[in-house]
């Protein structure tokens, strides 16, 4: 996450509302490499911050390095965050977003026959969540899954969690905490159309996710 102005890579940025999601209205960002024309491979991109914190400014740098790179259309999904916005919101807002990107292609300038999803710490484990999600729903089809870093299990007491329960800087209270937050009751904001299901894809779910498709996990 960037928290400071930095240099980054130059490309064409566009803001949009999909009428998409619980509520009928997710917010997304679209970022293309300069002057590109032709249908691009897309990448469904769910930010970090554990589930609290993060936008579109936050991973501004990272995004566009990613659509200049692999000369693809990164779209940034502005999920809600908790703890206002309570489990399952954000990852059938990012599903959601995902399965319209795939009905519409042309809207963005994508190839739909080369979707990614793709998220960093909490973003990825929203990106998983998708994967596995397509995979149950029937749709749509994600050819290739990225994840940097993700929080794949509630298992908050394993040995890496116990050897770098101090840092260096990310502490193991802290996503402990994030992750209670996503949880919490109480403060739940459950906007219409949410499913109420037994379905479970956050969790110990990274072999389900890396099983389901293609994975890069950083």
């Amino acid at each position: 996450m960037q928290s400071t102005p930095v240099g980054r890579p130059g490309a064409d940025i566009q803001d949009l509302v999909l009428p998409a999601g619980p509520a009928g209205a997710l917010p997304v960002r679209i970022i293309r490499p300069r002057d590109a024309t032709d249908p691009l491979p897309a990448v469904m991109y769910f930010h970090g911050g554990g589930w609290v914190r993060g936008d579109t400014d936050t991973h501004d740098r990272l995004e566009r390095e990613i659509a200049v790179g692999a000369h693809a259309c990164v779209i940034h999904v502005t999920y809600d965050l908790a703890p206002e916005a309570q489990y399952p919101i954000a990852i059938e807002q990012a599903y959601a977003a995902t399965v319209y990107v795939s009905a519409h292609p042309d809207e963005f300038g994508v190839d739909p026959t080369r979707l990614a999803v793709a998220g960093d710490d909490g973003g990825g484990t929203i990106a998983a969540a998708v994967t596995l999600m397509a995979r149950d729903r029937q749709g749509p089809k994600i050819d290739l899954q990225i994840l940097f870093c993700p929080i794949m299990g509630a298992d908050f007491s394993t040995r890496s969690y116990l050897t770098f329960a101090h840092g260096p800087w990310l502490t193991q209270a802290a996503i402990a905490e994030t992750a209670a937050n996503s949880r919490r009751e109480g403060r739940v904001r459950q906007p219409t159309g949410v499913r109420n299901s037994r379905e479970t894809y956050v969790g110990n779910s990274s072999s389900r996710a890396c099983a389901a498709r293609a994975s890069a996990v950083a």
